[in-house]
């Protein structure tokens, strides 16, 4: 079985990931205030042994990925990082080749956790097997778009929606 590469973000409800400063707190803020204690938190998708993240999502989610220790974290950058764990790497070559090596091998579903130039690179390539979104009722106005317009929209059909705590959670899949 091929390991399906999962892209899945919290999305401002006009579309943006970050806002124009690349940070991500009025999102992450509404979310945690939002979401009961006790409720899995709706990003992590099931099954995952392998997280892809961007330079920027490394430095707003260190201590998160930090505590990963039993998922292979795996950073784009093209200068080195200080302070990477154990079970992190820098990767600064060609995205969809990695991908396509990492779903060659034997494993679980990959996490594409952010940023926006991965979550771009990766929809104009059609590598997402599916996306998971989890849309807040906050415009940004501005940012980190989740995606490039001038780019073709990725190929995927709505699997689920479900509102909750004023959120909505949606599954799109090849």
């Amino acid at each position: 079985m091929t390991r399906k590469l999962i892209v899945s973000v919290l999305v401002s409800l006009d579309g943006y990931i970050a806002d124009e400063k690349g940070s991500v707190l009025a999102l992450e803020r509404f979310y945690r205030d939002h979401l009961p204690a006790g409720v899995v938190d709706w990003r992590v998708p099931p099954d995952f042994d392998t997280v892809l993240v961007g330079k920027n999502t490394y430095k707003c989610y260190y201590h998160s990925l930090l505590n990963m220790t039993k998922k292979e974290v795996i950073v784009f950058s093209h200068t080195p990082l200080a302070g990477l764990g154990a079970n992190m790497r820098c990767f600064s070559g060609e995205v969809s080749s990695l991908i396509k090596r990492l779903q060659a091998n034997e494993g679980k579903n990959i996490w594409l956790f952010g940023g926006g130039d991965l979550i771009d690179q990766v929809v104009c390539s059609d590598l997402v097997d599916q996306i998971r979104l989890v849309t807040l009722p906050l415009n940004l106005t501005k940012g980190i778009a989740l995606f490039n317009t001038t780019h073709q929209a990725p190929k995927v059909n709505l699997q689920s929606l479900e509102t909750k705590y004023e959120m909505s959670y949606s599954i799109w899949s090849k």
